[in-house]
């Protein structure tokens, strides 16, 4: 499903219907207009300040006695409103739009005028500009990979042939946003602020630029073709995030260092997803690598994980305290590198527990990361991960459909169920 302003103008279509509204006024037929031309051709009070590069105005007055209705978008918050008023009447911040066809359930939008909520649908008319549509999707999760994610916590889906232009457009953009952070930072000039620019945050060694999909066209295809998959996990669409993570991995060391090349990784410390906060609020996290492993690179960067340590209920019970360093941590041994190259795919538990290798290469690492939940949670209360500490696969009820369950979690170094086709009952932070 898509969130926010997702490439308004290029993905949604010209026209957009909205339905369900309580002022009936607002439930009619809104066609795309660009927000220049629209402030030129009506009167606005309101400025429209940091709002996106499209607005949907409706085909009639409102009433007799106000002008159209339009949506437009302001800091990543949809908003209901009518020419000629100062402010909006509603705002939601995602737009119920989906990859599938069909209707978009009603989402919750605030009244600004009154108390309470109004359930509306907004849906688009006409099909999305390609190349979404036309993407073909990532093949499905077969068995042995399923059981691997049940067992694991983690699995890699090699990239085909169908990921190479995706890709390519991906590493593109997503060095074009490295050069204009340069930019900004030697204009000394704060983006914090400005929606335009990508946000960006170091932890744990790991540069994070967190990219609006609505600005990067190209993150949001590569999500488009890889979405797929954590459908098949949910049973459901994912909900697209406002944001993605670029997380890009520089060379260890200093300019004057010689010795680099014999340097093997020595980071130990790990971390669940969250800062400590379990459950952490998404259902998946998927990862598509944007860079190759150097030639006879021992330590390049690479994301690392502790297979098995999603079903650790122990580490996750006083995982906040040692977080916080009121306890030692738990050691999880050895952490498992996990090779990929451009265009591999990693789905991994929510609870997994990960670090990421030091670079002792000559080249950055860089992968896009997005963390995703099923269509559903947006609508509800968290109740959709309440239970994902006891049972961690209650998030993803399509992996019982490919692996067997049972009320009993399997400990360390247990084996894990059977796997039994579709169908069947069981009996037949830095990254």
């Amino acid at each position: 499903m898509f969130s926010d302003s997702i490439c308004v103008g290029e993905l949604l279509g010209e026209k957009i219907q909205v339905k369900h509204a309580d002022e009936e006024g607002f439930n009619q037929t809104y066609t795309r207009m660009c927000v220049e031309e629209f402030r030129s051709t009506h009167e606005l009070q309101q400025k429209m300040a940091n709002c996106g590069q499209w607005v949907y105005v409706g085909e009639s007055p409102f009433n007799d006695q106000l002008g159209k209705p339009y949506i437009w978008s302001q800091h990543g918050e949809w908003k209901i409103a009518l020419v000629g008023e100062s402010s909006s009447r509603y705002s939601c911040c995602q737009l119920p739009l989906c990859f599938q066809s069909g209707e978009p359930e009603p989402r919750p939008w605030k009244r600004h005028r009154t108390q309470g909520e109004a359930s509306v649908v907004v849906q688009p008319l006409d099909a999305p500009r390609p190349p979404l549509r036309t993407l073909e999707p990532v093949p499905d999760l077969d068995a042995g990979a399923l059981q691997q994610l049940y067992e694991k916590g983690y699995v890699v889906v090699k990239a085909d042939r169908g990921m190479s232009d995706v890709i390519n457009d991906a590493v593109r953009l997503s060095n074009i946003l490295i050069y204009r952070l340069a930019d900004t930072a030697l204009g000394a000039a704060g983006n914090s602020a400005n929606w335009d620019m990508p946000l960006l945050r170091s932890e744990e060694g790991t540069t994070n630029i967190l990219v609006r999909l609505d600005k990067a066209p190209a993150l949001l295809k590569l999500l488009a073709r890889v979405a797929p998959l954590a459908e098949q996990l949910f049973q459901e669409p994912a909900e697209v995030p406002k944001v993605c993570q670029l997380a890009i991995v520089a060379p260890e060391g200093d300019t004057t260092d010689t010795t680099w090349k014999d340097m093997v990784d020595k980071n130990a410390r790990y971390h669940i997803d969250g800062r400590g906060k379990l459950p952490n609020g998404f259902g998946l996290l998927m990862g598509i690598a944007l860079s190759e492993k150097p030639d006879g690179a021992a330590s390049w960067g690479a994301f690392a994980c502790h297979p098995g340590s999603h079903r650790n209920s122990a580490l996750q019970k006083q995982y906040k305290s040692q977080l916080k360093g009121k306890i030692s941590a738990m050691d999880l041994g050895h952490a498992t590198p996990v090779v990929l190259r451009p265009g591999d795919i990693l789905i991994a538990h929510p609870l997994l527990a990960h670090r990421r290798t030091q670079n002792w290469s000559a080249y950055p690492r860089m992968q896009v990361y997005f963390r995703l939940r099923p269509r559903s949670a947006a609508m509800g209360n968290g109740s959709w991960q309440a239970n994902v500490l006891e049972d961690p696969f209650s998030i993803w009820p399509g992996l019982r459909h490919g692996v067997a369950s049972s009320s009993h979690q399997p400990e360390a170094g247990e084996s894990p169920p059977a796997v039994v086709p579709a169908g069947q009952p069981a009996g037949a932070r830095g990254s």
